[in-house]
């Protein structure tokens, strides 16, 4: 099992620099195949055919048999996704630290049948985050995403 940064997920939220945590099984690890997963590999351009005015596919048929005859690939999807809120001071060294320990806890719950995370402490907050405050998390969460994370 190991954890990943999810970039996408590293912003300021309520006055704290939230980190999105990926949790991932590996071989050999309890329940894997739940994760380990074949699917359709779609083109960057995206689907081809007729859509609506919301930019759905239509009719549907047709999309499903396009997507039926796309190339297909085995991808490990996440056994978990955990958002961490944390001060900007806090060092990538600490936030590997919490991660490591998530993980161990997660993936136990994940092995019993629970569902990981349940029961932790509700998200802290700022109530009245001062500007200072917010541009120093949007740059604390930018940093995290420009960081190469060595598992």
């Amino acid at each position: 099992m190991r954890w990943e940064i999810e970039k996408s997920g590293c912003c300021e939220h309520k006055g704290m620099v939230q980190v999105r945590i990926c949790f991932y099984l590996e071989p050999g690890d309890a329940r894997y195949d739940e994760h380990h997963v074949e699917v359709s590999v779609l083109p960057a351009d995206g689907y081809p055919g007729e859509k609506d005015e919301s930019g759905r596919p239509k009719p549907e048929s047709e999309y499903a048999a396009w997507v039926q005859g796309l190339p297909r690939e085995w991808r490990v999807n996440p056994f978990h996704n955990h958002f961490l809120y944390v001060d900007p001071e806090t060092p990538d060294s600490e936030i590997a630290t919490i991660a490591d320990g998530l993980l161990s806890r997660f993936y136990a719950e994940w092995s019993s049948g629970e569902t990981p995370g349940r029961g932790l402490p509700r998200v802290r907050r700022i109530e009245h985050a001062d500007s200072r405050r917010i541009a120093s998390c949007e740059r604390r969460a930018e940093e995290i995403r420009q960081a190469e994370w060595h598992l």
